[in-house]
């Protein structure tokens, strides 16, 4: 589904393929989707970090995380859902109902309908994520919780 790729190749590839690209990319990889005409581009700077793909079980859309980018594709290629964050993807979590993105020092929730329902900053460096009864929960590094009406 992703194979890396060389700078060349992602240069000169169609901009329109460019799902994540990073001004300071360093790695660059296809994603290969089922019912793509032709592979999806991704650029991003961090040596250590892969990007993180979910599917969605209910539509078939892949989820993409990777440093501060965060999109999201129909299985044909189609970007649904794109932005930048403010910190890097920890975690990608897909519901029947939402979709929340878990980032260093923040928390993004989107709806089915690709719109924003949520951004909420973080005071320290998060762990993981959790949605319990309509209340996302935050773990944070320092051993605190914080909680936000979701």
């Amino acid at each position: 589904m992703l194979r890396p790729i060389t700078e060349d190749e992602f240069t000169a590839g169609d901009p329109s393929w460019r799902v994540v690209e990073d001004e300071q990319a360093r790695r660059f990889a296809a994603l290969v989707l089922p019912d793509a005409s032709h592979p999806l581009l991704l650029g991003w700077r961090s040596d250590g970090i892969e990007p993180r793909l979910v599917e969605d079980p209910l539509t078939g859309d892949t989820w993409i995380g990777v440093d501060e980018h965060l999109a999201c594709v129909s299985r044909a290629g189609a970007v649904r859902f794109a932005m930048g964050l403010a910190g890097p993807v920890l975690e990608i979590q897909v519901s029947h109902s939402w979709i929340v993105v878990l980032c260093e020092i923040q928390v993004v929730g989107v709806n089915r309908d690709y719109s924003v329902r949520t951004i909420r900053d973080l005071p320290d460096v998060a762990e993981s994520v959790r949605v319990d009864d309509g209340t996302l929960v935050v773990a944070l590094m320092d051993g605190d919780e914080q909680t936000f009406p979701f």
